[in-house]
């Protein structure tokens, strides 16, 4: 019986939890967490065939740029998504970029 796809899920499963202790971590409330999750998740299904460690700058940046010109999109819902992006970049994956970015005002300006 092939082990991979198992191997894959509980990795996949161990992401996220790490991913959901950050959030606690960062007094995000439990019920807005599933949000949080949900504002990572379609950013990584939107950029499927690059693993995250490799993203750039400037990726999040046109990712922002065309999530906030939804009109669906309310303001608090753009900020969230942005949070979690941050979450997702700086406290998970710890890619070096994102610990010196500014996060609104210099390479990821929005």
């Amino acid at each position: 019986m092939p082990t991979d796809g198992l191997k894959t899920d509980k990795a996949v499963r161990q992401f996220w939890d790490k991913y959901i202790i950050l959030l606690g971590k960062q007094a995000i409330k439990p019920a807005q967490q599933r949000w949080f999750v949900r504002r990572a998740e379609e950013y990584i299904a939107h950029h499927s065939e690059h693993k995250l460690a490799t993203h750039s700058p400037k990726q999040v940046t046109q990712y922002l740029h065309v999530l906030g010109r939804q009109e669906r999109l309310k303001d608090w819902q753009f900020i969230q998504a942005v949070r979690a992006i941050r979450i997702l970049f700086c406290d998970l994956v710890q890619v070096d970029w994102a610990s010196t970015s500014a996060w609104g005002r210099t390479t990821l300006s929005y």
